[in-house]
């Protein structure tokens, strides 16, 4: 997956701790992150996040860093690509976060 911006990257890394069957708990201990910065990461809500701990993520889930050069309009399309899965995120978010405060 080509990645344009540090959301994507994190609903990539969302979806591979799922998939690895890991919770946000056994993250935090086996990387040595924040909590916050885990769950604003995972949630599309960080613009910035250091790469030591892009790193200790990726190696985590089992995942590499490639970087190339993009054209530009591969970089239009994955713009919008993403605007569509944030949104979609965020949704859920909103509904999770609702269910959450009813309980």
């Amino acid at each position: 997956m080509k990645l344009i911006s540090i959301p994507q990257l994190g609903v990539l890394l969302l979806q591979a701790r799922k998939d690895k069957g890991l919770k946000q708990k056994d993250v935090l201990k086996l990387a040595d992150i924040s909590r916050t910065t885990l769950y604003e990461l995972e949630n599309g809500l960080r613009e910035h996040i250091d790469l030591a701990s892009v790193f200790k993520l990726l190696a985590l889930y089992d995942l590499s860093l490639d970087v190339s050069p993009r054209q530009l309009t591969q970089r239009l399309h994955n713009r919008e690509q993403l605007r569509k899965e944030l949104s979609s995120r965020n949704s859920a978010i909103s509904q999770e976060k609702k269910l959450s405060a009813d309980e």
